[in-house]
C-alpha cells in the first residue's frame, strides 16, 4: 500500500463507505452539490477531493472523516494538532483567508527544520501585526496567544486577555477576603 498515492487510498476508503451504505454516486454527488461525474473521478483517484468536500461526504455517508483517510502501519497519517488545524481552516470564512492560513501553514512547517523559537515568535508577531487572527496564528505556530503579540499594548485580544487576568484576579483576591481566606 505504500507505492499507492494517498489520494487514491482516500478514493478508495469513500467508494468502500458509500458501497456499505448503499448509496449510488448519484446519490453522493446530489447530497454533496456536484454532479456523479465528480464523483466518479474522486473514486478513480482522478481528482483530488477538497476538505471540505471530504467533510461533506463524511457527513452523508455517516461516518467520522477518519475513517475515510488512509492510516500507515507505522503511525496515524493525522495528530491531534493536525486534526485541530483541519478544524480550524473549516471555521473560516473567505478565500484571501483560506489561502492565507494554507500559505501560514506550509511556513511553519519549513520554518520548524531551521527556525528556533525567537524565529517564530518574530514571524507570529509580523502575521499578527498584518491582520492574521491572534488565535489562528498561535495554533497554526503553537505559541500561546501572548507570545505571538507585540509588548507595547499589543492586539486588542492582548488588551481584552490582560483585563480579564487582572478581574479573575482582583475577584479572586477579594472574595478569598471575605471569606477568611488567605490569598
Amino acid at each position: 500500500m505504500a507505492n499507492i498515492s494517498i489520494r487514491y487510498q482516500i478514493a478508495q476508503k469513500v467508494r468502500s463507505w458509500r458501497l456499505k451504505r448503499g448509496c449510488t454516486q448519484k446519490d453522493l454527488a446530489g447530497k454533496i452539490g456536484i454532479t456523479y461525474q465528480i464523483v466518479l473521478q474522486y473514486e478513480k483517484g482522478i481528482r483530488k477531493i477538497s476538505i471540505e468536500k471530504l467533510y461533506a461526504i463524511a457527513k452523508v455517508l455517516s461516518v467520522d472523516i477518519i475513517d475515510l483517510i488512509p492510516v500507515s502501519n507505522e503511525k496515524a497519517c493525522f495528530k491531534n494538532e493536525e486534526l485541530n488545524l483541519i478544524r480550524e481552516y473549516k471555521k473560516i470564512n473567505g478565500q484571501e483567508l483560506r489561502r492565507m492560513f494554507c500559505l501560514l501553514t506550509k511556513f511553519i512547517q519549513v520554518s520548524e527544520k531551521s527556525s528556533g523559537k525567537a524565529e517564530k515568535i518574530k514571524i507570529a508577531k509580523g502575521l499578527v501585526k498584518e491582520g492574521i487572527s491572534v488565535d489562528i496564528v498561535a495554533k497554526t505556530i503553537g505559541l500561546s496567544a501572548d507570545e505571538c503579540v507585540e509588548e507595547k499594548g499589543g492586539s486588542i485580544y492582548c488588551q481584552i486577555g490582560k483585563k480579564i487576568k487582572e478581574w479573575k484576579r482582583v475577584y479572586s483576591e477579594g472574595f478569598s477576603r471575605e471569606n477568611g481566606y488567605d490569598t
